[in-house]
């Protein structure tokens, strides 16, 4: 995790973590004292949180595909299982399609044979279909091709967990309202951006461009890597995200518990109807648990 070797010194934390509540609550405090304030007690979670040495996580997702034309809108949905863990600077995840009620159409705890499954290791993703071997695949590909999935969400939400890119994230932090989860007082951090925000950050991102498409661009030259940062920076700003998380801090442990997310994006694939506008809306609530636990990994 980058925090403990990058950007600042951690130890700079330490006062927050007893008091971003006193920093919260004045109102003489600025715009930007309360965003820093935020953003540097999120970062001392999160280097609690990975301290921890390792966590697993489940929870539910929902995509809503939303066509509009003339004033009204139509919803197809589909409904996930997640689940997965994190380790030092490697995370699995895989996504279960919810089976429906067939009375109520409402998503059930049972799930179909329909998995995908994402494997994240420096600089190399691998995925896999169900019944299919392990494929590796670059960063661009992967957001573009399951975006209708929520994989971009999914996406976002762990990369703000591996801090590698945290300061991209950091001004656009604030504390929400706090809350009790399981009889434990958690405090709040939300990481809001616009859509506008969002193309500013894809356009600081996408500058890495080797990082982004890991072993793939080994045999690039540079013209070559030039070409590809252009199409994914044009491709990765088209969908046109707002991107709205809620991260929740065990006040007594500063671990983070809970994550709820909210991203919408145009569709990369455009409606059908020349005459409609195509949108996608990725819901998901994820829980964090078994911190420091023994953890089996996927073997390659």
């Amino acid at each position: 995790m980058k925090i403990k070797n990058g950007f600042f010194l951690v130890i700079v934390f330490a006062s927050l973590i007893t008091a971003p509540f006193s920093i919260k609550a004045s109102a003489k405090s600025s715009a930007s004292e309360i965003v820093l304030a935020a953003s540097e007690f999120f970062a001392s979670a999160l280097y609690a949180t990975d301290e921890a040495g390792g966590l697993r996580f489940t929870g539910t997702q929902t995509t809503a595909a939303l066509v509009t034309k003339n004033g009204r809108t139509n919803q197809t949905h589909r409904h996930y299982q997640v689940s997965g863990y994190r380790i030092g600077s490697e995370t699995f995840i895989q996504f279960d399609t919810r089976k429906l009620n067939i009375n109520t159409g409402q998503p059930t705890d049972a799930t179909d044979s329909k998995r995908t499954s994402l494997l994240i290791r420096p600089n190399v993703i691998y995925g896999k279909q169900s019944g299919s071997e392990w494929v590796t695949q670059d960063v661009i590909r992967l957001l573009t091709q399951f975006t209708n999935m929520g994989v971009l969400d999914q996406f976002f939400i762990l990369e703000i967990l591996s801090g590698e890119r945290l300061p991209l994230y950091q001004p656009h932090m604030s504390y929400g309202a706090d809350a009790l989860l399981l009889n434990e007082p958690h405090a709040t951090v939300k990481v809001e951006m616009s859509a506008e925000q969002y193309a500013e950050m894809i356009e600081v991102w996408t500058q890495d461009i080797r990082s982004l498409l890991g072993p793939a661009s080994d045999n690039m030259s540079d013209i070559e890597l030039r070409l590809v940062q252009m199409i994914a920076h044009r491709t990765l700003t088209a969908l046109d995200a707002e991107i709205n998380y809620v991260f929740y801090i065990n006040k007594k442990t500063n671990l983070i518990t809970r994550i709820d997310g909210s991203l919408n994006t145009a569709d990369p694939n455009g409606p059908r109807d020349p005459g409609a506008v195509a949108r996608t809306l990725a819901k998901s609530s994820l829980r964090l648990y078994d911190f420091g636990k023994k953890i089996i990994r996927i073997v390659m």
